[in-house]
């Protein structure tokens, strides 16, 4: 097969020669930039998350997360000091005891786990049980006493938003997480703005 310059190529045809000889080249190196533009955005460019919320339900309504993620945006939960709220909301569907969910679920449920930077549950009665047994779920402790699971109705609490996804979930507090500094300073501020609602 003969390879030509392209300025050798007759002016109607080089287009096609160009994409002949050159087109995987283009391509490939196309995607190569497209990630390294993404993982650059990811590590230097995304806005920084101050609390990451998990929902473990199973009536959890997708037209409604926006609204949700609004009223959790309203609280004054700026861990990062950036001057801005940012919440990232998760639903896995939760609907039986763990060892009776897909193995889907189960396999993102673990993913979720590994990720560890979740500072808030939001459960229902088989996610919240699953939680409380791996004792993945903050202790709140008075004094020299032994602590208690840290659970509240979400219906106790009315700025969270009178949301039907909300109906029958009980809200936890992670048990840890990733960057233990900024674990505690947001598991603070959220304690003092739910303090009101504590008995």
């Amino acid at each position: 097969m003969n390879h030509y310059r392209l300025r050798d190529v007759a002016k109607g045809q080089r287009w096609s020669h160009f994409w002949t000889y050159y087109g995987f080249t283009v391509v490939a190196a196309a995607v190569i930039l497209a990630l390294a533009g993404y993982t650059g955005y990811l590590i230097f460019g995304k806005p920084a998350v101050d609390v990451q919320i998990v929902i473990l339900s199973d009536q959890f309504d997708l037209r409604e997360e926006e609204a949700i993620r609004s009223q959790w945006e309203s609280l004054p939960l700026d861990i990062n000091g950036d001057g801005v709220t940012r919440i990232v909301l998760s639903y896995i569907h939760f609907d039986k005891p763990y060892e009776e969910l897909a193995a889907d679920t189960r396999q993102e449920l673990l993913t979720m786990l590994s990720v560890g930077d979740t500072m808030v549950f939001l459960a229902n009665e088989p996610g919240g049980r699953w939680l409380e047994e791996l004792s993945l779920v903050a202790v709140c402790s008075q004094g020299d006493e032994e602590g208690e699971v840290f659970r509240l109705a979400v219906a106790q609490v009315p700025m969270l938003g009178d949301f039907r996804s909300m109906d029958g979930l009980t809200l936890y507090l992670a048990a840890s997480g990733k960057d233990p500094s900024a674990y505690q300073v947001g598991r603070d501020a959220l304690l003092q703005i739910l303090k009101p609602y504590l008995t």
